[in-house]
């Protein structure tokens, strides 16, 4: 405030002795005003980084879900309204650390998670605590630093931990009218609390964009509660079926990015996965259990612009396709999938995004995905109200229409339709995941539907 002060009054006086002043003091006087617009420049810039800065991010939406069930019956919701908020954190203490936050509620019009038709679910299920339409308390759906640094001159580094920014990552960020997240979100679309560690190739290699990024999360604790009943508090539960943490390690390859063309790997390794096992009648046991491993792969070719400078609208396309496997590992005796061997799933997900043509600044998507008998994604969190497309062992179809309205707000309305083949698409790892072929079996959806309009500010 003092520097402030010297400034104004500075002001005043070049304004009396201006006209009056020779060369020499004309001379100094520019000399003391570019020395104070300095001063000034840096208290904006301490002034600037020295405080949290928040931004809001709030989606009112409204959907009709519908389900097809194999023997004819069906099951639908109208008219199911929600609200979404996140509201999101940043600071910057100095130019190399950053902080990263993020409040969320997701909850439907009228509901809350002691509603008494709810019953009590997997709504807080630490996977999806901030994308299932819960109630309106807050979560900390990210909480995160990331350090950046160098070694030498040709091998820039940053490091991050906290609770992880894993949702909605290339290429269905497009749908969601978002910035990319890491990971790739063909496999990987769940919240996570974990640490990763990215180093820049592109010097080293020669290849623009290039990186290589090492990401460790933990799904799930095996911890006991406090206040145990016999004291051991926080200590590892090896009383139960589920003994082990689930954790999982991944490495992130980005080898070319140039602005326009994209290729992003993926290799993941997730350990200890839970899943219901049944009794002799056929109904699930009380709790979850370890049944084993799954390794995965995935790569991602995404382009931002068809040709270059062709026409505005193809400038504007985006287009991507993407493939991924999955390996189950069973535990010794156990069954994943409803098989004690490893099984391969496989998927392809292509999709495009193009102006609209009656509307400036619109945008059109349509979106394709198939999963075989054994696919096994791990995207619980992806943000569609009836389940995964991701998941599904089957096809899903989907087509949007993006459109900003005002400055910070925008409409969206999406169709998305899943044809199911096998069950089990959106369930855990153990037996209750064994893919079963859909001909006439009653309770067993065949077909979803999911149309969603939304209006959402975010700024």
């Amino acid at each position: 405030m003092r520097k402030i002060a010297l400034i104004i009054a500075f002001a005043h006086t070049f304004a009396h002795t201006l006209f009056a002043a020779t060369d020499a003091e004309f001379d100094a006087l520019k000399s003391e005003v570019a020395k104070l617009r300095g001063e000034l420049n840096e208290v904006r810039k301490n002034t600037a980084q020295d405080n949290l800065k928040f931004s809001a991010d709030l989606r009112s939406s409204v959907d009709h879900i519908r389900y097809k069930f194999a023997d004819g019956k069906t099951a639908s919701n109208p008219d199911l309204f929600s609200n979404r908020l996140w509201l999101n954190m940043k600071y910057q203490p100095q130019s190399n650390i950053s902080f990263f936050g993020q409040l969320a509620y997701h909850k439907l019009y009228g509901d809350s998670l002691n509603h008494s038709q709810r019953g009590g679910g997997l709504e807080s299920f630490d996977w999806v605590s901030s994308e299932s339409a819960a109630d309106d308390t807050l979560k900390v759906r990210q909480a995160f630093f990331i350090y950046n640094g160098k070694f030498g001159e040709s091998l820039p580094f940053n490091a991050s931990i906290g609770r992880r920014p894993s949702t909605n990552g290339l290429p269905l960020n497009f749908r969601e009218d978002d910035a990319p997240q890491s990971p790739l979100s063909q496999m990987v679309n769940a919240e996570f609390d974990g640490a990763s560690f990215q180093l820049s190739l592109d010097k080293v290699t020669g290849f623009s964009g290039a990186y290589a990024k090492l990401c460790l999360g933990r799904g799930l604790t095996n911890a006991k509660p406090r206040f145990s009943s016999d004291g051991a508090d926080f200590a590892a539960d090896e009383s139960g079926t589920h003994r082990s943490n689930i954790d999982m390690a991944g490495l992130i390859v980005q080898p070319y990015y140039d602005g326009q063309h994209r290729v992003v790997t993926q290799f993941i390794r997730a350990v200890n996965l839970i899943g219901y096992e049944f009794d002799p009648l056929g109904m699930p046991k009380a709790g979850f259990r370890d049944f084993g491993a799954m390794n995965a792969a995935t790569i991602s070719y995404v382009q931002e612009g068809i040709g270059e400078f062709v026409s505005d609208f193809l400038d504007n396309t985006k287009f991507f396709a993407s493939y991924s496997i999955s390996q189950t590992d069973p535990e010794s005796g156990a069954k994943m999938l409803g098989s004690t061997d490893s099984k391969l799933g496989q998927n392809i997900y292509v999709g495009a995004q193009f102006p609209a043509f009656w509307a400036a600044d619109g945008a059109i998507g349509i979106e394709f995905n198939r999963g075989d008998r054994y696919w096994r994604s791990f995207t619980y969190a992806e943000d569609t109200m009836i389940g995964s497309k991701l998941a599904a062992r089957g096809n899903a179809y989907e087509i949007y229409y993006t459109q900003p309205i005002a400055t910070a707000l925008s409409f969206q309305a999406r169709y998305t339709f899943v044809r199911y083949d096998y069950s089990g698409s959106n369930a855990f790892f153990g037996e209750e995941g064994a893919p079963q072929k859909i001909t006439d079996q009653s309770g067993i959806v065949k077909e979803a539907s999911d149309l969603r309009f939304y209006i959402r500010y975010k700024y």
